[in-house]
């Protein structure tokens, strides 16, 4: 074990990388559409579909928003799987409309935090399938623009699975219970 004052820093650096990132992955905001509050809580055995759409000028590459879409799915069925398993199966599908999708800049985020920042927002509707009747409407963002290092070396993957992480939980608890 390296005691040497070196040492000893680069272990805490690491330390310090390891905690800060969570940040990068914490869940966004999430805000109702309106002011109902959803009745609707996703069942262990209820299927979900999710559909990630962008809006006019978002730029989202297919392979981005495979991946977005991939991950809110994962997120939902771990969620869920925590919630009753008696009640009859219902089926649902989300509809993740990008309205914002912003990548920053690595460079500008090392240089000063601020400055580069990540930024992805979206518009969520659940629907019952096959009724198609919406149960469900929020909007969802997150920011990201932490500086140095941690700043540098975080991806937008990094932030897309913070965000999925709240789409999930306001999809699958929408009450919060």
């Amino acid at each position: 074990m390296d005691t040497s004052p070196a040492g000893r820093l680069g272990g805490a650096g690491l330390l310090l990388v390891l905690l800060l990132a969570g940040c990068a992955s914490t869940p966004g905001n999430i805000r109702p559409a309106t002011e109902a509050k959803p009745t609707v809580r996703v069942g262990a055995t209820d299927s979900v579909g999710v559909r990630v759409l962008v809006a006019p000028g978002v730029a989202l590459e297919d392979h981005e928003k495979l991946r977005l879409e991939s991950r809110v799915r994962e997120k939902i069925d771990a969620i869920k799987a925590r919630n009753d398993r008696n009640a009859p199966p219902l089926s649902f599908r989300v509809d993740v409309e990008v309205t914002k999708y912003e990548k920053g800049n690595a460079f500008a985020r090392a240089m000063l935090a601020g400055l580069g920042a990540m930024q992805i927002e979206a518009t969520i509707r659940v629907f019952t399938i096959p009724e198609e009747r919406k149960v469900a409407e929020f909007t969802a963002d997150k920011t990201f623009a932490w500086g140095g290092i941690y700043g540098g070396s975080t991806s937008m993957e990094d932030v897309e699975h913070g965000f999925a992480e709240g789409i999930a939980e306001a999809t699958v608890n929408p009450t919060g219970k």
